[in-house]
Protein backbone atom coordinates (compact mmCIF):
# COMPACT_ATOMS: atom_id res chain seq x y z
CA UNK A 1 0.00 0.00 0.00
CA UNK A 2 1.49 3.38 -1.02
CA UNK A 3 2.50 6.00 1.67
CA UNK A 4 -0.32 8.79 2.04
CA UNK A 5 0.57 12.62 3.03
CA UNK A 6 -2.39 13.31 4.88
CA UNK A 7 -0.51 16.16 6.83
CA UNK A 8 -2.05 19.97 6.48
CA UNK A 9 -1.01 21.94 2.84
CA UNK A 10 0.90 24.96 3.41
CA UNK A 11 -0.23 27.60 1.49
CA UNK A 12 1.75 30.41 -0.09
CA UNK A 13 2.43 33.65 2.43
CA UNK A 14 1.67 37.13 1.00
CA UNK A 15 3.41 40.34 0.67
CA UNK A 16 1.01 41.83 3.36
CA UNK A 17 -1.48 40.62 5.58
CA UNK A 18 -4.87 40.35 4.10
CA UNK A 19 -6.26 42.64 6.74
CA UNK A 20 -4.30 45.77 6.03
CA UNK A 21 -6.33 48.42 4.71
CA UNK A 22 -6.14 51.87 3.28
CA UNK A 23 -7.94 54.38 1.14
CA UNK A 24 -5.99 53.08 -2.10
CA UNK A 25 -6.53 49.24 -0.97
CA UNK A 26 -9.89 49.84 -2.23
CA UNK A 27 -9.00 51.08 -5.69
CA UNK A 28 -6.26 48.08 -6.25
CA UNK A 29 -7.21 45.68 -9.06
CA UNK A 30 -4.78 42.87 -7.32
CA UNK A 31 -3.20 41.78 -4.28
CA UNK A 32 -0.49 44.52 -3.08
CA UNK A 33 3.13 43.59 -3.40
CA UNK A 34 4.79 46.45 -2.53
CA UNK A 35 4.27 49.44 0.21
CA UNK A 36 3.26 52.25 -2.63
CA UNK A 37 0.04 50.10 -3.54
CA UNK A 38 -1.35 50.20 0.04
CA UNK A 39 0.24 54.17 1.14
CA UNK A 40 -1.58 57.42 -0.35
CA UNK A 41 0.04 60.83 0.85
CA UNK A 42 -1.26 60.32 4.63
CA UNK A 43 0.30 57.09 5.02
CA UNK A 44 -2.36 55.93 7.21
CA UNK A 45 -3.92 52.55 7.11
CA UNK A 46 -5.27 50.31 9.73
CA UNK A 47 -6.59 46.62 10.54
CA UNK A 48 -9.91 45.16 9.15
CA UNK A 49 -10.01 42.85 12.24
CA UNK A 50 -9.55 45.40 14.76
CA UNK A 51 -10.72 48.61 12.37
CA UNK A 52 -8.12 50.46 13.93
CA UNK A 53 -4.38 51.73 13.90
CA UNK A 54 -3.71 48.85 16.06
CA UNK A 55 -3.62 45.36 15.39
CA UNK A 56 -5.08 42.38 17.23
CA UNK A 57 -1.51 41.71 18.58
CA UNK A 58 -1.19 45.44 20.30
CA UNK A 59 1.33 46.77 17.86
CA UNK A 60 0.74 49.39 15.17
CA UNK A 61 -0.56 48.70 11.64
CA UNK A 62 1.78 49.69 8.72
CA UNK A 63 2.94 47.86 5.52
CA UNK A 64 6.51 47.12 6.93
CA UNK A 65 5.00 45.21 9.90
CA UNK A 66 2.29 44.01 8.80
CA UNK A 67 3.99 40.70 7.05
CA UNK A 68 4.38 37.19 7.71
CA UNK A 69 5.73 36.37 10.93
CA UNK A 70 3.52 38.32 12.89
CA UNK A 71 1.64 36.66 15.18
CA UNK A 72 -1.22 38.01 13.71
CA UNK A 73 -0.87 37.44 10.19
CA UNK A 74 -2.99 35.96 7.94
CA UNK A 75 -2.28 35.51 4.06
CA UNK A 76 -4.37 36.29 1.55
CA UNK A 77 -4.60 32.69 0.19
CA UNK A 78 -6.09 31.57 3.78
CA UNK A 79 -9.97 30.57 3.88
CA UNK A 80 -11.89 33.35 5.11
CA UNK A 81 -14.31 33.01 7.71
CA UNK A 82 -17.50 31.88 6.68
CA UNK A 83 -20.60 34.15 8.30
CA UNK A 84 -23.37 32.22 10.27
CA UNK A 85 -27.52 32.57 10.27
CA UNK A 86 -26.87 35.50 12.91
CA UNK A 87 -23.82 37.13 10.93
CA UNK A 88 -21.07 36.35 13.06
CA UNK A 89 -17.92 34.89 11.45
CA UNK A 90 -17.00 30.85 11.74
CA UNK A 91 -13.14 30.35 10.94
CA UNK A 92 -13.10 27.60 8.66
CA UNK A 93 -11.29 24.38 8.67
CA UNK A 94 -11.24 24.25 12.16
Amino acid sequence: MPHENHGAVKLPESTFCREIRSKKFYFLKSVPVEEHELLDGSNHCWCYRTMQVVGPDGSMVLPKTCRPGRTCYRSVFEASPVPDRTGSALETGE
